[in-house]
C-alpha cells in the first residue's frame, strides 16, 4: 500500500468522523472536502473525485450581506467530477453523471 493511499484513508477517515456519508468504492484524489460542514455532504456508491473542491459553505456574500451561504451537497452513484471543478452548497448531482474538468 502507498503513502498517498494511507494519506487518502486518513483523510477520508477525518470526515466520515466529523458526518461526511459516502457509499461503496468511493474514491478521490487530490480533493478538497469541506472539513468545517462536511456533515452535509453525502456522496453516493461508485464516485471517483479528480482534483476538484467540494464546498458546503460559502463565505462570498458574508461581505455584502453580512451572511454566509451553508447548504447540502448530494452526489449520487456511478458520478466522475472531473479536474478543477467546484461544487457549491445547495447542489444536487444525480446518479450516472460525469461533471466536465472546470476551467483553470
Amino acid at each position: 500500500m502507498g503513502i498517498q493511499k494511507l494519506l487518502n484513508d486518513l483523510k477520508l477517515w477525518r470526515l466520515k468522523r466529523r458526518g461526511l456519508k459516502v457509499g461503496k468504492n468511493f474514491k478521490f484524489y487530490n480533493t478538497r472536502i469541506d472539513y468545517s460542514h462536511c456533515f452535509l455532504i453525502e456522496i453516493g456508491d461508485d464516485v471517483i473525485i479528480s482534483n476538484s473542491t467540494i464546498l458546503a459553505h460559502d463565505a462570498t456574500t458574508k461581505i455584502a450581506l453580512g451572511k454566509t451561504k451553508i447548504g447540502r451537497v448530494s452526489i449520487g452513484d456511478r458520478v466522475f467530477v472531473g479536474y478543477g471543478s467546484i461544487i457549491l452548497p445547495n447542489v444536487s448531482i444525480g446518479s450516472d453523471v460525469i461533471i466536465a474538468a472546470g476551467v483553470l
